[in-house]
């Protein structure tokens, strides 16, 4: 057999079954928001899909209120790439 598992202990349980994304939120949201309308690359990687959705709908407390940062993702074919900006506050 060749050697295709990892010995390791899984991690602690996150509090409602959730893992932490990694994504630091309120450093790309403060960044964002001292540039208003300004583009810019906040994340690479190569499964990340929804993160432009959760950006725009500010599941994340640093995006709120939802529709205040506008948000598109790319793709190609490797890597995932979302870009973001403020655009001011949806009221």
């Amino acid at each position: 057999m060749l050697g295709v598992i990892r010995w390791e202990d899984p991690p602690p349980q996150q509090r409602g079954g959730r893992r932490p994304s990694g994504f630091p939120a309120e450093l790309v949201a403060r960044d964002l928001r001292e540039h208003p309308g300004r583009w810019a690359l906040v994340d690479e990687s190569p499964n990340r899909l929804n993160l432009a959705s959760h950006i725009r709908g500010g599941m994340y407390p640093a995006f709120r209120p939802a529709g205040s940062f506008e948000a598109v993702t790319r793709t190609d074919g490797t890597l995932v790439r979302t870009y973001a900006r403020f655009v001011g506050t949806a009221d």
